[in-house]
């Protein structure tokens, strides 16, 4: 379960304006491993710090108190040639994103400072969405493991891009695979991988994009990379549609109210496609129609399906999730929250999603935990008497969500560190509305969280400091945030300790930001 903790609503009409061609899905937001938050506000991302929305400690009312845009602790933005339709932070290096529209994208370099792009890459898709339907992006993914190489999903054809190869700031296409007819249409894709983890001879990167049709139809490619970092397949290739994947069905009621279909029963499709995900923690991949269940295929550590569950059942009561509407699907911007324990040795995966709410087919927020035991499904409903000032309308959608993670004291400390304190990671989930709007959700503490973000790792707590040392004069230190401006190296000197004279000047009355880090040796200038 989790409890909201605060919301910032902002002005971001440009989301209101915009409706997702052919059924596609915005993905508006992201965040890197240290909570800064990339928002697309129409032809522009926006830099943003989440400190200000889950530092509640001594705020009154946290539900039902809402930030200005003053107060949302901006970084900085930075106009792009297109309107943003998804935006991806790299896993491997949180400074680079990728980001895509109807028809163009790009990967960006983040600066230093992490307060904008000091470079933008083109993708060159060829992409004319105004002289054929199919001509669109579905959307855009890391390859796993590499911090150089993206997969544009368009409707008709898979685009591979390489930065190795990129000329100045344009990237063309290393591979392109094509659909093999004309009159069929990808409707989603989900990268698998990294596979092969456990053989350590192997240098390379192994792994599968899984494809639906939109006539639900599955078909999964490989996707492999040299131990240089090449792809080892380049030029272009045909996406095979004689025979698709067909998959295990035994036990999953297609509809609600249906009868389990029986042991040993397979399926090549449910009908029109929806969408796929794939949930890297819990290694399943989640496959939708319209109209169905949403269907867990368990694979195997080549990528494979090996078995499969009913997830999410087409319809979903208000008594099964513990609210006053009930859900539907088709369910969507499925979020991963680590691991939970309950009942001292029960564990569970948590995944955050949205569905349709029963009344008035409004959106819904919902939270699963599961396990190879069971699926759990909560209502994550901010609660009726703290929205006054969201402005929610009853049309109103999400078009972006993201996990991250903080730093959090598990036993009380009144601002102390104590001998019984101990330390762990607390995870936190945002949700941006087509309004404008973005809501906080944090965990409520009951159960012990491990790996709350997937790039999370647990170290040994620290408990005291050997010593103290001075870094304000060291060439590695870097400024970022609307305080420091373009200028790092002035505020350098007014923040040094020798300086008495010089101060850092707040640019709003409302406060401002101060971001600092070091400059790693292998982050490339």
């Amino acid at each position: 379960q989790c409890r909201s903790l605060s919301s910032a609503p902002h002005s971001n009409q440009g989301h209101s304006s915009r409706k997702a061609r052919n059924g596609l899905s915005l993905k508006a937001m992201a965040a890197d491993d240290r909570g800064r938050l990339y928002m697309a506000e129409s032809s522009s991302v926006l830099f943003c710090t989440s400190t200000p929305f889950i530092n509640t400690r001594f705020c009154q009312e946290a539900q039902a108190t809402h930030f200005s845009r003053a107060q949302m602790g901006i970084l900085g933005s930075h106009r792009m040639k297109f309107t943003v339709h998804g935006i991806r932070v790299n896993p491997m290096n949180n400074r680079h994103v990728l980001i895509w529209g109807l028809s163009k994208a790009c990967i960006a370099v983040t600066s230093e400072g992490m307060d904008s792009f000091e470079r933008v890459i083109d993708l060159n898709l060829n992409l004319e969405p105004s002289e054929c339907d199919t001509e669109y992006l579905v959307q855009c993914e890391w390859m796993p493991n590499s911090e150089l190489i993206a997969v544009a999903v368009c409707g008709t054809r898979v685009t591979v891009f390489d930065l190795q190869i990129a000329e100045a700031d344009s990237c063309g296409p290393a591979m392109n695979y094509l659909v093999a007819y004309d009159d069929k249409v990808i409707k989603s894709a989900a990268l698998i991988g990294p596979l092969h983890q456990d053989d350590e001879e192997y240098q390379g990167i192994d792994a599968k994009l899984a494809i639906m049709l939109d006539t639900g139809r599955l078909y999964i490619i490989a996707i492999l990379v040299d131990e240089d970092g090449h792809l080892e397949e380049q030029g272009e290739g045909y996406i095979e549609l004689g025979s698709s994947t067909t998959f295990p069905t035994a036990g999953i009621r297609r509809h609600k109210g249906g009868e389990p279909l029986p042991d040993g029963s397979t399926s090549t499709t449910f009908g029109e496609g929806a969408s796929l995900v794939y949930l890297r923690q819990s290694n399943l991949l989640l496959y939708q129609c319209i109209g169905n269940c949403c269907v867990a295929f368990v694979l195997d550590g080549g990528g494979g399906i090996c078995g499969s569950f009913e997830f999410l059942p087409y319809a979903i009561s208000s008594a099964e999730i513990g609210g006053h509407y009930g859900a539907t699907g088709p369910y969507m911007h499925f979020t991963e929250l680590g691991l939970v324990t309950r009942n001292v040795n029960e564990t569970y995966y948590r995944v955050a999603c949205v569905g349709f709410s029963t009344r008035a087919n409004q959106q819904k927020p919902l939270l699963l935990e599961f396990n190879q035991n069971s699926v759990n499904i909560k209502d994550l409903a901010w609660p009726s008497h703290c929205t006054s000032g969201l402005g929610f309308l009853s049309s109103y959608s999400f078009v972006g969500a993201c996990a991250y993670s903080m730093p959090t004291a598990t036993i009380g400390t009144n601002g102390r560190i104590q001998e019984k304190t101990q330390m762990a990671e607390r995870a936190y989930l945002g949700l941006l509305s087509s309004n404008g709007s973005l809501l906080t959700f944090g965990e409520d503490g009951r159960g012990s969280t491990r790996s709350a973000y997937p790039h999370v790792k647990k170290r040994d707590d620290i408990f005291c400091f050997e010593e103290l040392a001075s870094v304000g004069d060291m060439d590695s230190l870097v400024l970022g945030g609307d305080a420091v401006g373009k200028n790092p190296a002035e505020a350098k000197r007014k923040l040094s300790l020798n300086n008495t004279n010089e101060y850092l000047i707040s640019p709003s009355y409302n406060g401002c930001t101060v971001t600092a880090g070091f400059r790693h040796l292998s982050v490339p200038e």
